[in-house]
Parts: structure tokens; sequence; C-alpha cells
């Protein structure tokens, strides 16, 4: 049995994608002001249970991920911190995929599953990052 699938290639180019993901989060999050949370942000992807499991089986890894981490569950009431880290995660999801913010998260639907409670301070927290 192997300890890992996927090629070396693929493990070195999904660290590379994770540790840029991170920081665009991280100065998003400087930005709004929960520096600690763009510290500590998707540092489970880096553990060793959801890494193996990348490409393993990748729906699990996401499953898994979403599942220890607030700032995926946007359809459920959140803090201001993790509402803030969301709008920090979704632009930092589209900057590390050179993408442009409002068209990715449009194009995404993520809106339709934002739960009312978090839908202003969301949009505020995206307006600053945007600029808007």
């Amino acid at each position: 049995m192997k300890i890992f699938e996927g090629t070396p290639r693929q493990h070195w180019k999904y660290l590379a994608y994770v540790v840029r993901h991170k920081w665009f989060v991280f100065w998003a999050c400087a930005d709004l002001g929960i520096l600690w949370r763009g510290l500590v942000h998707d540092l489970g992807k880096l553990r060793l249970s959801e890494w193996r499991l990348r490409y393993a089986n990748p729906q699990k890894a996401l499953d898994v991920h979403k599942a220890r981490n607030r700032h995926h569950q946007y359809d459920q009431t959140l803090t201001q911190e993790e509402i803030k880290e969301v709008a920090a995660d979704w632009v930092g999801a589209a900057q590390t995929r050179g993408n442009d913010a409002v068209e990715w998260i449009t194009n995404k639907g993520l809106w339709l599953s934002v739960h009312p409670a978090n839908s202003v301070l969301l949009g505020q927290a995206l307006d600053q990052l945007l600029g808007r």
C-alpha cells in the first residue's frame, strides 16, 4: 500500500498552491484587522490526515477540510471574525487562481449559500478588500 497517492510533482505543486493561497489570505486578513486568522488560515490543509486524502479521495478531503474550518460554513451564523475570514478566503482564492475576485465569486455562486445573518458584514468586508 502506498503511503501517499499522487506523484511528487503533484504534491509540490499543491504545496505551492496552498502557500500562495495562504499568502493572499494573510494579507487580506491583515487589511481586515484579523491578523491571527490570516496566520492560521487553512493550516489544516498541511495536516497529514487531509494531505493524504488530497489525491486518494479529493471529495472526502474537501468535506473534511470544510467540516474542520468554520470559514467554509458560511451557510450558518458566523462571528464577525469568521465572516471577515470568509471574505479574505474568497478574495485570496480568486487571486491565487489569477482571477478577478468579483467575477470568481459570482461565477462560483458563493452568495447563494450565505446565511442571511452573514450577508451584510460579508458584503462590507468584500467591499473593503476590493476598494469599493
